[in-house]
């Protein structure tokens, strides 16, 4: 009884974390105006209205999923990160700042962040994995073709990191795999904020630098075969 009771319970949090992340405040004053938001203030204002208590319910319905969430301090972040089984693989300061980029790793997915606010806050982050499976059981995300093995498509995947993480690699773990060997790398940027103001920066070789960092056993693992 008891482990029904906690497969209906993590069913039920599913569901609320689903509907938290897919709501549109926008969408919904529109619908309640007829009209769109570029053609009626009133159809703006109740949007914003709407988009503020939403936000602040979506913090509420995450934080108790043990997820991450936008207004999440970075040690509240860091604490959903490690209990979601990633290791800290790369830790540096960000010049001039009192931030850091860092990266981490569980098998097959690179999560990459950079801080802010004297690093109490995440600023973005973000992570990549290839998903072998059926591309339309992957919630909303950044996605593109790989290649196929075994037959099978796989998938190239970028997804925000800031929010609803959890809740998203739960999702595509049930509809496919994720590969815990890269069979090619895809585009990646690990860049921090600052990294991409210098003017004439190289993406390219600061990337390669980054990666050159890793332990030998994550660049095997994302270089491909």
């Amino acid at each position: 009884m008891n482990g029904e009771q906690t497969q209906v319970e993590h069913k039920s949090t599913d569901r609320r974390v689903k509907e938290a992340l897919e709501y549109d405040p926008l969408h919904e004053a529109e619908r309640a105006t007829g009209k769109h938001w570029s053609e009626s203030e009133t159809t703006g204002f109740i949007g914003m209205a709407l988009a503020m208590e939403h936000n602040r319910h979506k913090a509420e319905v995450l934080s108790q999923a043990d997820d991450t969430y936008m207004s999440q301090s970075l040690e509240q972040w860091l604490g959903v990160v490690e209990r979601l089984g990633f290791e800290k693989m790369l830790d540096e300061p960000i010049e001039g700042t009192a931030d850091r980029f860092r990266l981490f790793w569980r098998p097959g997915v690179l999560l990459k962040m950079d801080s802010y606010w004297d690093d109490k806050s995440v600023n973005s982050a973000g992570i990549a994995l290839c998903f072998k499976g059926d591309r339309n059981v992957l919630p909303s995300c950044s996605n593109g073709h790989a290649c196929d093995v075994d037959g099978i498509p796989v998938w190239s995947v970028e997804k925000d990191a800031r929010e609803g993480l959890r809740y998203f690699l739960a999702q595509i773990e049930a509809g496919g795999e994720i590969l815990t060997k890269w069979p090619k790398r895809p585009f990646i940027w690990l860049l921090s904020y600052k990294d991409s103001k210098v003017e004439g920066y190289d993406y390219n070789a600061i990337n390669e630098a980054r990666i050159a960092k890793l332990p030998e056993h994550v660049r095997s693992a994302i270089n491909g075969q």
